[in-house]
């Protein structure tokens, strides 16, 4: 993938593409975190109404090993059903491009 974007653009501009690539990449990876964060922090809130407790087994606490595995699990599942509208939406919007390019 990195070889066809960077292929796409003038020799001369090889490393700049090269370095866009990787702070898009490192920069959307730093941000999801963040929001998987969020979510876990969030989980973990609902059933734990002391914010510094929640806040100590967001960090993994010792002793809280189940309500984090709960709030990983239920964090995790959104992020699958994140995925899979995504898939579905690139899917949908592939579709269109073909059926635009085919008439």
């Amino acid at each position: 993938m990195d070889g066809a974007a960077i292929g796409a653009v003038h020799p001369a501009s090889s490393g700049t593409a090269a370095g866009v690539l990787n702070f898009l990449r490192l920069g959307s990876e730093a941000v999801f975190i963040g929001f998987y964060a969020v979510a876990v922090h969030a989980v973990i809130g609902v059933p734990v109404d002391n914010s510094p407790l929640a806040d100590q087994i967001a960090a993994g606490g010792i002793g809280y090993g189940e309500t984090y595995a709960t709030a990983f699990r239920t964090a995790l599942w959104g992020l699958i059903v994140l995925t899979v509208l995504t898939i579905l939406a690139i899917a949908t919007c592939h579709r269109r491009s073909i059926g635009s390019k085919v008439r």
